[in-house]
């Protein structure tokens, strides 16, 4: 459960899986919900609060479309709609393993780097391996 004094921080790593399994498993009609992911795999590494929390920035980024409902202070029901034309953008940034990798190699020297800066990390990674 999500506490009002609860400290969240953004797991990157999180927010690209996140991706990568929506545009994967989510067909165009139907949304995932809490009764048809709630199963995922993804639980077995994270939390429903991190899980959901993390989905909740995404749709603040314009990544997702993302709804969630709470009851006394319990994630109660939560529904995720399809990528945004920014999240697929981004999504293609940071796909490739490889790339992902390198891009946060680059930017684990500083202590806490916005997503939006390793995606450039990354586009420019992907331009070096294209020869642009």
């Amino acid at each position: 459960m999500i506490k009002g004094d609860e400290v969240m921080k953004l797991n990157q790593d999180l927010v690209r899986e996140l991706l990568l399994i929506v545009e994967e498993e989510k067909a165009i009609s139907e949304p995932l919900t809490s009764f048809n992911f709630k199963e995922h795999e993804i639980f077995t590494r994270y939390t429903l609060e991190e899980v959901v929390y993390t989905f909740q920035k995404l749709k603040e980024a314009n990544y997702i479309d993302f709804k969630a409902s709470y009851g006394d202070g319990i994630i109660m029901f939560y529904q995720i709609g399809n990528l945004t034309w920014e999240g697929h953008k981004f999504l293609d940034t940071i796909r490739d393993d490889k790339v992902w990798r390198e891009a946060k190699e680059e930017t684990s020297k500083l202590k806490s780097v916005p997503i939006n800066i390793i995606s450039s990390v990354a586009a420019k990674l992907v331009e070096s391996q294209l020869g642009l």
